[in-house]
């Protein structure tokens, strides 16, 4: 159990590290940083969406990062148990074997972070490998979107258990 204690530790550890080292690197939480459509409230609208081209990424590749997104909105906000039911059962027991269960695990990795936001961080669809029901988010990629060091940040495994994507790994 010595090396599962490690192991947990690391990995939590790692997101609490990420996090502090990210938000250090991208200057923090911004409220303009909502805003990322670019409207400006301009009548011609509309016009300009239909002029722009289709996105690069596919709709798999979305919902993969918005699970990602999901999970460190979800620790941000100290909802352990809405951040849990994105993972993979395995890994809910992983989190599990330092705590009461896997929420109150999640709960200790947002206390511990304090006031740095892992919301902060970036992600681009595009960096999204998806190979049939399993899809990558590699931290060198997630790095290089957000500019800093792949040491900083964390990569994502990810499976699609009957339509949903689910984080299965945390590197």
């Amino acid at each position: 159990m010595g090396t599962i204690t490690r192991s947990w530790r690391r990995s939590a550890g790692a997101l609490v590290a990420a996090g502090a080292l990210l938000a250090a690197a991208c200057g923090g939480e911004s409220a303009d940083e909502d805003d990322r459509t670019g409207d400006d409230g301009a009548n011609g609208d509309a016009e300009q969406r239909e002029e722009q081209p289709e996105p690069a990424h596919t709709e798999e590749q979305a919902a993969v990062v918005a699970v990602a997104q999901e999970f460190y909105l979800a620790i941000d906000e100290g909802e352990g148990q809405r951040a849990c039911d994105l993972l993979v059962d395995s890994m809910q027991r992983f989190y599990a074997e330092e705590a009461a269960d896997c929420a109150s695990a999640i709960e200790g990795i947002h206390d511990e972070l304090g006031d740095t936001r892992l919301s902060t961080i970036r992600f681009d669809a595009e960096d999204v490998v998806v190979d049939g029901d399993e899809a990558t988010l590699s931290a060198a990629d997630i790095a290089e979107t957000n500019a800093t060091d792949p040491d900083n940040v964390d990569g994502f495994e990810f499976v699609n258990a009957d339509g949903d994507w689910l984080i299965s790994y945390i590197s």
